[in-house]
């Protein structure tokens, strides 16, 4: 498999430049995108081994139904700590999203929560905070359409 595969060697590749690291994350279009811009690159700086020159830069990849896709791209000069790197910077990532309780939206939900409560640690939510009402709308599924007779095919 290692002779039929294209492999990359990046702890050569990085003496001459740094390496770039990338994640993604979907965030609600109810979350400002500048703020989540300045969010991602935030916890980005604040993240051990990434460097602050060339700066972290962050690109919005999709419009999604529910979410947009961003994706942070930073600069390491220890590609041996990659997977390190990774991880020390989804925690900072969710640590920065939660002080200011952005929802972090990764993986869609397919329904509410039990409660209808924010997924965001309870530790970071106001002393008030109370989940907002759900709201529902009764639809009848078995109805005819407007003209009262069910469309039939040829």
């Amino acid at each position: 498999m290692v002779l039929g595969s294209h492999v990359v060697n990046y702890s050569v590749t990085s003496g001459a430049q740094e390496l770039i690291l990338h994640t993604r994350v979907t965030i609600g279009y109810d979350a400002p995108c500048r703020t989540v811009h300045q969010l991602l690159i935030d916890a980005a700086l604040a993240t051990e081994n990434i460097l602050k020159e060339p700066r972290p830069f962050v690109f919005q990849t999709r419009l999604n139904d529910f979410h947009v896709s961003y994706e942070i791209n930073v600069f390491t000069s220890q590609p041996n700590l990659m997977a390190v790197t990774y991880s020390l910077l989804h925690q900072s990532i969710q640590d920065r999203f939660n002080e200011v309780g952005v929802e972090i939206m990764s993986p869609s939900y397919a329904s509410l929560p039990d409660d209808n409560r924010i997924t965001i640690l309870a530790t970071h939510l106001p002393n008030d905070y109370t989940p907002p009402p759900i709201r529902v709308s009764a639809m009848d599924a078995f109805a005819a359409p407007d003209d009262s007779k069910p469309k039939t095919s040829r």
